[in-house]
């Protein structure tokens, strides 16, 4: 009965989301094709740098047009874990409405979470015309397959932990402007070092060592070898020599690493965000009011 009770919730805080998603017609319009023009213009590059570092993606199949929007669909979904928590938090604060959340009879931190669904499925959908658009454009990868959903969803799951830990900071580090030190350098090292828009031989191995503290990195590493190379083949992260000499592949020391972090930052987000909540109830600085 609990858990139809919280499919409820979660039911209609989509719902709400929805609706104010595409209120505004125009505005709704004008995002969906931004998404199209994005790509296109994404496919315009690749076109024209292909031929220059094709003969560095031989282990995810040699297609820099698949490299990149394989890259880009990921850390779209990915990106919007990272965020969704701290501004489901965020909104509810300075609309006033965190006070009512509170006195509801349903666990704050499942409220948090379930407030970060409703972002969650809008980028699901403008993944979607992003991937159709894709095809049209000429994308051709393999299957989706068990293994390609079981990495992306753990990768998702510590996004989503990262995410909730920077939502705690609104709260423990009173970081109420915008933005938080957690989340921007997640941000930071996913775009520039996780191997986003290039692949990571092209950087300093300082740089590649650094780019294995964000769930992307595996991700995008994983998600290219399967969908678009071989699971196999040579090294791409430099943890990977240490579980290549144990006798895993490439992709499944993605997965076991990605694993481990979830398991690590979950748990953690979980016991942080509580704290935060506790100690603005303590100090008299959950509302706006306060």
């Amino acid at each position: 009965m609990n858990l139809f009770k919280d499919l409820r919730i979660v039911y209609y805080f989509i719902k709400r989301y929805f609706r104010v998603w595409t209120y505004f017609k125009v505005n709704f319009v004008l995002e969906l094709i931004q998404v199209v023009i994005d790509l296109a213009t994404m496919a315009i590059i690749a076109s024209a740098a292909g031929k220059y570092i094709s003969y560095m993606l031989k282990a995810y199949g040699g297609d820099y047009f698949a490299f990149i929007v394989l890259g880009l669909v990921c850390n779209q979904l990915l990106s919007v874990a990272l965020t969704a928590p701290r501004s489901a938090i965020e909104d509810a604060f300075w609309g006033r409405r965190i006070e009512i959340l509170f006195s509801s009879p349903v666990n704050p931190t499942f409220l948090v979470t379930a407030f970060s669904i409703g972002p969650i499925v809008r980028e699901s959908v403008k993944t979607l015309i992003y991937l159709l658009t894709a095809i049209l454009l000429g994308l051709s990868t393999k299957p989706l397959n068990i293994l390609s959903t079981v990495v992306f969803f753990t990768g998702f799951l510590a996004c989503m932990g990262i995410g909730l830990i920077s939502a705690s900071t609104l709260y423990l580090l009173e970081a109420k402007g915008g933005s938080d030190p957690v989340n921007w350098i997640a941000s930071i090292v996913a775009r520039l070092l996780s191997g986003l828009y290039y692949p990571l031989n092209i950087l300093p191995e300082w740089c590649r060592w650094l780019s294995l503290i964000v769930p992307h990195t595996y991700v995008f590493d994983a998600e290219r070898r399967i969908l678009l190379g071989s699971v196999s083949g040579e090294s791409s992260l430099p943890i990977h020599s240490v579980f290549v000499a144990l006798g895993f592949s490439p992709v499944l020391a993605d997965l076991v690493l990605l694993a481990i972090y979830a398991g690590v930052v979950l748990p953690l987000s979980y016991y942080l965000i509580r704290k935060g909540f506790e100690k603005a109830l303590r100090d008299g600085r959950l509302s706006w009011w306060s």
